[in-house]
């Protein structure tokens, strides 16, 4: 312990002494012989290291962004899928022929339609998800088309 005279904010004399705790220096100001009063010296800080994304970091995070926005969408399609899959299992034929109609009218192209109108207005902002983006519209695109062209072949009878 180190002990020193200072004068304080009023010009009168007072004693400090400097002692060696465990976390570091203290600064305490002895009033009297029995008033200590410490002031604690703060803790050196470690340096903050503010790092940028990698790019590996930015497309995790696109593509989640990218994933909750598809998931609004899920809904219309798997409701057309499941019921195009089940009607390709009934195959065409005169017997199933409305219902293979009426399925693709009522149910199957109005919720793809509604999927591909949603997969227009997503937000895309990386490049790289945009063209992929771009390659699952285009498809989905010909999808519908493939759903409509079938729908307009059963709709008139021979």
């Amino acid at each position: 312990m180190q002990r020193g005279k200072q004068k304080n904010e009023l010009g009168k004399n007072f004693s400090v002494c400097y002692m060696q705790p465990t976390h570091g220096n203290m600064l305490a100001r002895l009033v009297d012989d029995y008033t200590v009063i410490p002031e604690t010296t703060p803790a050196p800080t470690s340096p903050v290291v503010i790092t940028e994304p990698t790019h590996e970091e930015i497309m995790v995070k696109d593509i989640e962004e990218y994933s909750k926005q598809l998931e609004l969408l899920e809904n219309y399609e798997d409701k057309a899928i499941t019921v195009y899959n089940q009607l390709i299992d009934l195959r065409i034929k005169d017997s199933t022929r409305k219902t293979f109609f009426l399925s693709l009218n009522n149910t199957v192209v109005p919720n793809y339609t509604k999927f591909v109108s949603g997969l227009k207005y997503l937000k895309v902002n990386n490049a790289e998800l945009k063209e992929v983006h771009n390659h699952y519209l285009a498809g989905a695109k010909l999808q519908l088309e493939g759903m409509t062209i079938m729908r307009d072949s059963l709709k008139t009878t021979k």
